[in-house]
C-alpha cells in the first residue's frame, strides 16, 4: 500500500512548474493581443488599398449608314394648270389617265410600275386637294437609277420626268398628316425629308410636324443622313438644332438664306422647255434628284 501511494503522489515541484508555465502562456497571449491593438510608440502607416482604376465607358453606338428598309421615291410636281389629259410613260408601258379624275390616275400609276418592275412593291399617292401633286413609294429597292428616263408623264404638249430620291420623304403634298408618320414609323431609314407643299393643308398642325420630326429623328446612333428640310411647317428652334447636333449634313430652317445654294435642293423642277438638250443633259438632273419638265419632242 505504501509503494502504491508513492506512485500516485505528484511531486510539489511539478505542480510548481506546470502552474508557472500556464501562468507564462496567459501572459504571453495577452501580450500579443496588446501589441496587435496598441502603438508602441511607432508610427502606424496605413496604407490605402489601391484606388480603382478609372471606368472603361464602352460606347455602344457605331453608327453606320442604314440602308434598309430599301426604298426609293419618285415625285411630280405640275405647276401648270391641266388641259389636256395625262399620259403616263413607265418603261415600255403607258396609258392615258384623266386628269379630273385622281382614281383613274391612281390606278394607271400602279398598274404601269407593277408592269414594269414587278419585283417591288409600289405605293402611289395623289393629293386629295390638287391631282397635279402625286408621288410612288418603291419599296425593295435603293436604286433609283432603274426609273430615271423612264418614268414620265406628257401633258399640255410637255414631257415630265419624275424626280427620284434613294431613301427620301420627298412627297409634294400627296401625302396625309396620317399616312407620313405612317411612313416615318415603317422607314427609319429615311436620310432625306421635307415638308413640301404642307402648309396650311388640312390636318398640317404643329403637333403633326414634331411628331414626324421625333420620329425621323429617332435612333441617335445614325450615320449618312443627309438632308433635313424644316423651311415648310411649323418647328421649334430646339427641334431643327437636335438634327444639327446628330450630324445630320444639310439642315434647313425657315431662317435659311435663299442665297444659301442649299435652299436650291432638289426636289425642284428644272424648266427646260424651249432649250435644246440631250439625253445626257435630263441624265445628269435626274441623278441631281431634280424634276426636268422639256417640250414634247425634243429628244
Amino acid at each position: 500500500m505504501k509503494i502504491i501511494q508513492r506512485i500516485t503522489r505528484i511531486p510539489h515541484s511539478i505542480l510548481n512548474l506546470s502552474g508557472l508555465l500556464l501562468f507564462w502562456g496567459l501572459a504571453l497571449a495577452i501580450m500579443i493581443t496588446s501589441l496587435s491593438s496598441c502603438n508602441l510608440g511607432f508610427p502606424i502607416v496605413e496604407i490605402d488599398p489601391p484606388p480603382d482604376p478609372d471606368p472603361i465607358i464602352l460606347d455602344p453606338c457605331f453608327p453606320e449608314q442604314i440602308t434598309s428598309p430599301a426604298f426609293v421615291t419618285g415625285y411630280m410636281e405640275i405647276t401648270d394648270p391641266l388641259t389636256t389629259d395625262i399620259k403616263i410613260f413607265i418603261g415600255p408601258h403607258s396609258a392615258v389617265a384623266d386628269h379630273t379624275d385622281q382614281d383613274d390616275l391612281w390606278k394607271k400609276l400602279d398598274s404601269l410600275f407593277e408592269l414594269y418592275l414587278p419585283q417591288y412593291h409600289y405605293l402611289p399617292a395623289i393629293s386629295p386637294e390638287d391631282i397635279r401633286r402625286f408621288s410612288v413609294h418603291v419599296d425593295g429597292t435603293n436604286d433609283k437609277t432603274k426609273f430615271h428616263l423612264k418614268t414620265y408623264i406628257q401633258y399640255n404638249g410637255y414631257r415630265h420626268y419624275f424626280g427620284w430620291s434613294t431613301q427620301g420623304f420627298m412627297y409634294p403634298g400627296s401625302l396625309s398628316p396620317d399616312a407620313y408618320v405612317k411612313q416615318a414609323l415603317n422607314y427609319p431609314s429615311v436620310r432625306l425629308f421635307n415638308y413640301w407643299n404642307t402648309e396650311g393643308e388640312p390636318g398640317w398642325d404643329s403637333i403633326t410636324y414634331a411628331t414626324i420630326d421625333s420620329i425621323i429623328l429617332g435612333d441617335t446612333c445614325k450615320a449618312g443622313r443627309e438632308w433635313a428640310d424644316f423651311r415648310m411647317g411649323i418647328h421649334s428652334p430646339e427641334m431643327v438644332q437636335r438634327f444639327v447636333d446628330q450630324g445630320w449634313n444639310t439642315v434647313l430652317s425657315a431662317t435659311t438664306p435663299y442665297t444659301d445654294d442649299r435652299a436650291y435642293s432638289p426636289p425642284q423642277t428644272v424648266d427646260m422647255r424651249g432649250c435644246h438638250t440631250s439625253k445626257a443633259d435630263i441624265l445628269y438632273l435626274l441623278e441631281l434628284g431634280y424634276q426636268v419638265i422639256t417640250d414634247q419632242d425634243v429628244l
